[in-house]
């Protein structure tokens, strides 16, 4: 009769540890219910995906050690529960709350766990709170303006600022701090490369110089500033419906 019981025990215990560390198929990325035309599966799986899950010990989480008490965030957003989509290079889709994009590194990932994350590859496309990025040369760009023959891109990534130290004392004034770094492009025509756009006057009319003088002439019935994101991008929608 013990013997019965113990063999009893020891199939449920089986079974919960099965369930509990769910082996190479298992993972707590919730999916949520997509529409028709994006795929997905229960026990959704990021390795069929592509990728590599980073524990505790990797550099993504050595880096929140190495700078103890610098402000700011690695993390382009500070909350991981969102609403996305990631689509693979094969053109798979796939729903996904919980996604975030490390601005060291300059990839997306999942949070697993407090001591493990998930790092995708091969991803081509990313929605992420209806912002579009799309892979580029391995590289990430959000899509600004994506209606014609320019398109208006940014890329983010993030830069360590020392701390600012008072030469007599030797004590800090202000602490190091990690901030966000963002730069703007235009790709012309379908072009695989990219230009570099910085949002000045100058800049601007050189990268849209074919119509530059009806660019000027929006600019200034509209009272937009060519220093401003939202009017960047409409300067150049406007530049996209000129034949």
């Amino acid at each position: 009769m013990k013997k019965q019981t113990w063999m009893v025990i020891a199939l449920i215990l089986s079974h919960y540890l099965s369930y509990a560390q769910g082996g190479k198929n298992s993972t707590n990325i919730m999916v949520q219910n997509p529409p028709p035309k994006i795929k997905t599966e229960v026990n959704f799986n990021p390795q069929m995906i592509g990728g590599v899950l980073q524990p505790t010990n990797h550099k993504y989480f050595r880096k929140n050690d190495e700078f103890n008490g610098v402000l700011g965030s690695f993390y382009l957003y500070e909350k991981w529960s969102h609403a996305s989509t990631i689509e693979t290079e094969t053109g798979k889709k796939y729903e996904i709350n919980n996604l975030n994009f490390d601005l060291d590194e300059e990839k997306f990932l999942s949070k697993l766990s407090k001591d493990s994350v998930y790092v995708y590859q091969n991803l081509s496309r990313v929605v992420i709170n209806n912002r579009i990025f799309k892979s580029i040369d391995d590289k990430f760009y959000q899509t600004l303006s994506d209606e014609g023959a320019v398109v208006l891109l940014k890329n983010f990534s993030g830069k360590l600022k020392k701390p600012v130290m008072n030469k007599m004392t030797n004590q800090i004034v202000k602490p190091a701090q990690y901030v966000k770094v963002e730069k703007y492009f235009v790709q012309k025509n379908g072009e695989d490369n990219l230009v570099k756009l910085s949002l000045k006057k100058s800049k601007i009319l050189k990268a849209l110089s074919d119509k530059k003088k009806e660019i000027k002439a929006f600019v200034s019935k509209n009272n937009l500033s060519y220093d401003n994101e939202i009017d960047v991008i409409k300067i150049v929608n406007y530049y996209n419906t000129l034949s």
